[in-house]
């Protein structure tokens, strides 16, 4: 995959989630994207598919990232398509994976917040 197709992919989550990219230079544990809450991983399919062994791996730098900035570790994977809808082409399709006991926790904090 060319560079600039994963560093186009990873400007667009920092855009989306009000965030700052990283460069890839020497960051080590630094998120790829980050925002106020989050540490986003963000990992670039070239297949329908991603792994588990990708997956989990993606998540557990997703987690020492977290923990580097004191924010939440989520992984956003874009599988392949068109990132900018063009009629007659497939759609990107982006998913974002975390940690079942932090996607329970914000779901109960939504489910008994006052703002319903």
């Amino acid at each position: 995959m060319h560079s600039q197709t994963w560093k186009r992919e990873e400007r667009w989550w920092a855009k989306r989630y009000e965030g700052v990219r990283h460069p890839v230079r020497g960051r080590n544990d630094i998120p790829d994207v980050e925002n106020d809450e989050l540490a986003l991983e963000i990992k670039m399919t070239t297949t329908a598919g991603v792994g588990s062994t990708v997956l989990t791996k993606a998540i557990k730098q997703a987690d020492r990232a977290g923990a580097e900035v004191s924010k939440m570790p989520v992984v956003g994977v874009s599988l392949p398509g068109d990132p900018d809808g063009t009629p007659g082409r497939p759609l990107r399709a982006r998913f974002v994976y975390m940690r079942e006991e932090l996607f329970y926790e914000l779901w109960n904090k939504y489910l008994h917040s006052d703002s319903m």
